[in-house]
Parts: C-alpha cells; sequence; structure tokens
C-alpha cells in the first residue's frame, strides 16, 4: 500500500519561507517536507493548507483574516457533513436490513434527510439523500470561489517582497535577524506579537 508523501501539518512545523511562497505564488508543493520517490501518493495538498492557513488566522489574531477565518470554518463544516453523508450512504448501500442501522438513518434524518428509510424504500431514499446533498456541494463550491476571490485581492495586495521588508522591520525591532527557512510560521507570529507590542507601547508613550 502505497504511503502518502510526508508533509508539513501545522504552523509549528512549516518554515515561514514555505509559508510565504503557498500564500503568494500558490506553491502549495512546498508543504511537502520530503522529496518525491515514485511509492509516494500525494497528498491532499488543499486540506493541508485550509488547516494550517485557519491555525494561522486564530494564533496571529489577524483582523484583516477574520473574513476568510469564517469562510474556512464554513467550508469545513460543510466538508464534514459531505463526508459524514457519503460514508452514511455508503454504508447503508451493502445491507439487507434496515433493522441494525437505525443509528446511521437519524445521522441522515438529523441532516435533513427525512425519508422512510425503510427496507422497500431504502435504495430509492439513498438516491433522494444523495441528489439532495448536491445543493451542499454547492454551496461549499461557491464559499471556495469566495475563499479564492479574497486570497487573490490579499495576494494582489502583498507580494513576496512585501513580506520580507516586513521580516526586515520585525528584525529591526526584536533585534536579531529572521531567517524565513529557519524559523518556523508559529515563531514568527511570536515575533509578530513582540513587534506589534512595541508598536503599541512607543504609540503610548507618544501620546502621553
Amino acid at each position: 500500500m502505497r504511503k502518502p508523501r510526508s508533509t508539513y501539518k501545522s504552523c509549528s512545523d512549516l518554515p515561514l519561507h514555505n509559508f510565504i511562497q503557498v500564500l503568494v505564488h500558490d506553491k502549495k508543493e512546498m508543504l511537502y517536507n520530503r522529496p518525491n520517490k515514485a511509492w509516494y501518493k500525494s497528498a491532499d495538498l488543499q486540506k493541508i493548507w485550509d488547516d494550517i492557513f485557519l491555525e494561522y488566522i486564530e494564533e496571529s489574531g489577524d483582523s484583516k483574516s477574520k473574513g476568510m477565518l469564517q469562510l474556512l470554518m464554513d467550508i469545513s463544516v460543510i466538508s464534514n457533513k459531505l463526508e459524514i453523508i457519503q460514508n452514511c450512504v455508503t454504508l447503508l448501500s451493502n445491507i439487507s436490513d434496515v433493522k441494525d442501522y437505525q443509528p446511521t438513518i437519524n445521522v441522515l434524518k438529523t441532516f435533513g434527510f427525512r425519508y422512510q428509510f425503510t427496507n422497500e424504500t431504502l435504495y430509492s431514499d439513498l438516491n433522494r439523500t444523495v441528489k439532495s446533498a448536491r445543493s451542499l456541494i454547492i454551496q461549499r463550491d461557491q464559499l471556495k470561489s469566495q475563499l479564492s476571490d479574497v486570497n487573490k485581492n490579499e495576494s494582489e495586495k502583498a507580494t513576496e517582497k512585501d513580506y520580507f521588508v516586513h521580516l526586515a522591520n520585525i528584525s529591526e525591532s526584536i533585534g536579531f535577524a529572521i531567517n524565513p527557512k529557519e524559523t518556523t510560521v508559529m515563531q514568527y507570529i511570536g515575533y509578530l506579537s513582540r513587534f506589534n507590542l512595541k508598536i503599541e507601547q512607543n504609540e503610548r508613550t507618544v501620546n502621553t
């Protein structure tokens, strides 16, 4: 069985350089942390990136990214719901008697698929469930499109050079150079917090 190619998993292990490359240039292949081999299978880079970026927004408290956070959360909720629906439908498609599968049927009913799900109607009800679930797929795709537009707008506002100028400013403020290839995203968030705190302190000093 082929194993997925190893990737970075979170802000705690992803180098800041890689983060910037994905954010600015959409180079999601930078999420891999080891060279490719013929026996590896591809990882779900979009999901990995969504999880890492969601963590970044939550940890950094970036007010500009609150809209992205809400979109990511909404997409995640719908994706999880679709996965559960798919698992339920797959399971029920391979049974001959619904008697012992009421908990699974109840899950579908909880999600709004209030069909009979009897032995006589099971397969037609499952087909109806799948058709109804397409509206969730459309809704998720619309949210992903919105997120893509937001990411595009953000990328247009900030270039790779902008990020490195920003890093130079933080480095000057905290007293040492930040190497983006040796600094994790989580460490950067810590430095950014110190930088912002120092700015706030200087502003209070000027205003007093």
